[in-house]
């Protein structure tokens, strides 16, 4: 038997993986993987627990129990099982499935248990509030990642806490920043309940009625400004005439969530770190028709959000920016390096790969429709996720439409590093467009190595120039180095499956109709043709008592169609290795 125990936020889960033997089952012996679930805490819990399955297995290899024998709930796809179990106050529940498989080891089910989630339930619901008794995505906010048990299984952190059986509180109903048992989570969210089923624009997320408009802002100690932009938000729901929820995807150590919560913000705490992150993690808990993203430091006025919503009515685009600019720039607002030089570089760098067409690509202030947003593959966790939004828009053909907005000068402190930050952007951006990172490149060098090599093979003045063997030595490198660099670009859009891939005839060639055999075919009737002639010239160099052969253009054309034939046939097979995996994955 193999055992792996997981601990985190004041949550054990201790599995246990053992070969059991079942007569009928078509196996010769099964794995049962059983999972005991324990919590420290003095109210229930909602655990969510991931079990990542090995590569070489899939669903049609995994039994879950029957659903009339179970309270949990499972999820099954292609990597993992994963299970919601509800946990009650210092208690403990198990749950198992069976693995149907003989080719893996209990060993290779170890380490790959993880607790994704732990929510806070509400033992005692205020009065008016509906609660079916269990915290959804629309309910209490995860408890966050890096919170830390005090050794007594009490989760460390901000809020209330429960020490050895003796309560703490904090002064004027603030949370104690020095000790959480989990229950800051749960009172967070019941204020925050509270002020929006007081509010007529904000829709309480116990409600059955979906707001029209979700605001999702990431924080990371802003209570400087939190309480203004949400203040903004509100407002601006009050000049549309629109339902709408507020979600602060908060990181802080300050007391951000508790002025967020004071004002009816739902706040709900990223599993994992990341600006970008961070906006993943909120999208997947928004329910508006509308989704309205800003920065929570104040530099972008949310009362400026009718005009973003009437350019998105009266155009019918899938996206309105805000831009800055276009706009106006506050006075210390943005350092005149990002205003001058680094954003509008960047902007254009965008435009040139992914042909955006937008004139500040790293405003945050947007709004998008849901639909639209749901067309979106985004995977960024940083700063380059503002990047990755247009890039990916413009791929799959979204109408963005632009307006000008007020840029402001932020509260709090800035946490952008310039030139990291601006070089992730960069990165990204090439790393998702390699027609212009690879291809690009590969075709000029080509192309200037090709044109060399005739001027030197042809031995005939141009422009008064004699181009001789030297130059035919440049051209070859040339040539050589090109069809490297171009390789890579054909490797990258099969394998990377990049935002953009190459657009150019031959790898759209390749890409739609490549076989392996044409390729060995066509690289070995170059490397045929070098190697005649390289066999001539040793059958010279033999026949003249070996002496020294004079380097001419003709004997470096032989060489380099000797190595262009060799990559072609290798580089063949590569290719077809990665279309094969990328086939089964």
């Amino acid at each position: 038997m193999s055992v792996q125990t997981v601990i985190r936020d004041g949550v054990s889960v201790e599995k246990s993986v053992e070969r059991t033997d079942r007569e009928g089952s078509g196996f010769a012996r099964e794995l049962c993987v059983t999972l005991m679930v324990s919590s420290d805490h003095d109210f229930p819990v909602d655990v969510s627990i991931a079990d990542r399955l090995p590569s070489d297995l899939g669903p049609p290899n995994v039994a879950l129990p029957p659903k009339r024998d179970r309270d949990e709930t499972w999820t099954l796809d292609t990597e993992a099982v994963t299970c919601h179990a509800v946990v009650p106050a210092d208690g403990s529940v198990t749950v198992s499935y069976v693995l149907h498989t003989d080719a893996v080891s209990e060993a290779a089910l170890v380490g790959a248990t993880t607790i994704t989630e732990v929510r806070p339930l509400d033992p005692a619901p205020d009065p008016g509030i509906e609660s079916d008794g269990l915290a959804t995505d629309g309910d209490a906010p995860a408890m966050s990642r890096a919170a830390e048990t005090n050794g007594t299984g009490v989760v460390s952190g901000a809020g209330s806490a429960v020490d050895n059986g003796a309560t703490k509180s904090a002064p004027d109903g603030v949370a104690a920043p020095e000790e959480d048992s989990g229950i800051k989570s749960v009172d967070l969210f019941r204020q925050s309940e509270q002020v929006a089923a007081d509010s007529p624009f904000l829709v309480p997320r116990r409600s059955d009625a979906d707001p029209i408009v979700s605001f999702v802002m990431p924080t990371m100690n802003e209570e400087e400004g939190i309480q203004e932009c949400i203040e903004r938000g509100k407002s601006a729901l009050e000049m549309l005439g629109l339902t709408g929820e507020i979600i602060v995807s908060d990181s802080s150590e300050d007391r951000t969530p508790e002025l967020a919560a004071e004002l009816g913000a739902h706040v709900v705490t990223p599993d994992a770190a990341g600006y970008g992150y961070a906006y993943r993690y909120a999208f997947e808990r928004a329910r508006g028709e509308y989704i309205v993203i800003g920065d929570a430091d104040t530099t972008y006025d949310f009362e400026e959000l009718p005009k973003l919503f009437e350019r998105l009515q009266r155009t019918d685009a899938d996206m309105v920016m805000g831009s800055r600019l276009d706009g106006e720039i506050k006075s210390g607002a943005m350092p005149p390096l990002h205003q001058y030089v680094g954003n509008p570089l960047l902007t254009q760098f965008l435009n040139v790969f992914y042909e955006a067409g937008v004139s500040d690509a790293h405003s945050g202030f947007r709004v998008i429709e849901r639909d639209a947003l749901n067309h979106l593959n985004l995977h960024s966790d940083g700063m380059e996720f503002a990047s990755e939004m247009i890039m990916q828009a413009a791929e799959r053909d979204l109408d963005i439409e632009e307006v000008p907005i007020v840029y402001h000068e932020r509260e709090g402190e800035a946490t952008l590093d310039s030139f990291r930050d601006g070089w992730r952007h960069v990165r990204f951006m090439l790393q998702n467009a390699p027609g212009y990172l690879f291809t690009g490149p590969a075709i000029g060098l080509g192309i200037v190595g090709v044109v060399m090599m005739t001027l030197s093979l042809l031995n005939r003045p141009f422009a008064g120039v004699f181009f001789g063997q030297h130059t035919m030595i440049a051209g070859s490198l040339s040539v050589i180095l090109g069809y490297q660099i171009g390789s890579l670009g054909l490797f990258s859009a099969v394998a990377a499956e990049p935002i953009r891939s190459p657009r150019d005839p031959v790898t759209e060639w390749v890409l739609s109709r490549f076989q392996l055999e044409h390729g060995t075919t066509l690289g070995l009737a170059v490397f045929a043709a070098g190697g005649l002639y390289t066999t001539y010239l040793v059958a010279r160099w033999v026949q003249s008592g070996y002496t020294e052969l004079p380097i001419v253009p003709m004997n470096l054309l032989a060489f380099t169609a000797l190595v262009l034939g060799a990559q072609t046939v290798f580089h063949s097979f590569f290719l077809s290795l990665l279309g094969t995996s990328v086939g089964e994955a």
